[in-house]
């Protein structure tokens, strides 16, 4: 979107005491559920997000990284009922596997959209007019941002994964931003990461619900579903 400018040239605003822009509106649609060609165009623009955001000084922590991911699991094991324990462990063991699977891992760093999902895009049939919602924008690995359009854009609820779709999506990506041999190497591990990610905020959001907030819960079984795939396989078409 371009941000629209007033008859004294500016475009920053203040709305109710907060900054506010107002900016043109994009064409098309969120593709539901996305095709291949939509797939490998959803991966030369991250590709291009990474390799241009990459001179902006961006140092902005992800908010869902691994301290919130332990943070999430103590609440949850103090005051869960019994029943939802073998869930907890399960959740825990994951951590404990990414701890020494994913964490020690030193792959390039930049810009990171961090929630680039389908319903963050705006197709016009194949055509991608534009990405939108940068509300989790980050400073953070490429391979983990990713490996969450990989696991958003390339996998139906019940965790079945698609080869085409993923091969596309990474051939897009590769095109602009060519990945190096260790980012491969780990494509896996990054998306188990990934899924083990919105599987943990999913189920936390779903037990402990934020009346009023503006983010809506959706169910947690979906990622799931991907993350115990991704523990037994690994990623087709990588």
């Amino acid at each position: 979107p371009i941000p629209i400018k007033d008859d004294r040239g500016q475009s920053l605003f203040t709305l109710a005491g907060r900054p506010a822009v107002l900016v043109t509106q994009l064409e098309g649609v969120s593709p539901n559920p996305p095709n291949p060609e939509q797939c490998r165009q959803l991966g030369s623009w991250l590709g291009h997000i990474h390799v241009h955001g990459s001179p902006l000084p961006i140092d902005q922590p992800d908010a869902m990284g691994y301290e919130t991911w332990e943070k999430m699991l103590q609440r949850l094991s103090t005051t869960l009922d019994p029943i939802d324990q073998d869930i907890i462990a399960w959740f825990k063991g994951e951590l404990l596997w990414l701890q020494k699977h994913w964490l020690p891992l030193h792959l390039p760093t930049g810009l990171c959209h961090s929630d680039l999902f389908p319903d963050t895009t705006l197709f016009d049939g194949n055509r991608l007019p534009g990405i939108i919602d940068f509300y989790s924008a980050c400073h953070g690995p490429w391979l983990y941002d990713l490996a969450i359009s990989l696991c958003s854009w390339c996998f139906d609820d019940s965790g079945h994964p698609f080869p085409d779709k993923i091969q596309a999506l990474l051939t897009g990506y590769d095109q602009v931003r060519p990945r190096l041999p260790s980012e491969h190497d780990h494509l896996t591990t990054a998306c188990r990461a990934a899924a083990f990610r919105f599987s943990l905020s999913r189920f936390y959001d779903h037990c402990f619900p934020r009346f009023g907030a503006t983010v809506t819960r959706r169910n947690p079984e979906s990622f799931m579903a991907r993350l115990r795939t991704l523990q037994t396989s690994p990623l087709p078409g990588n």
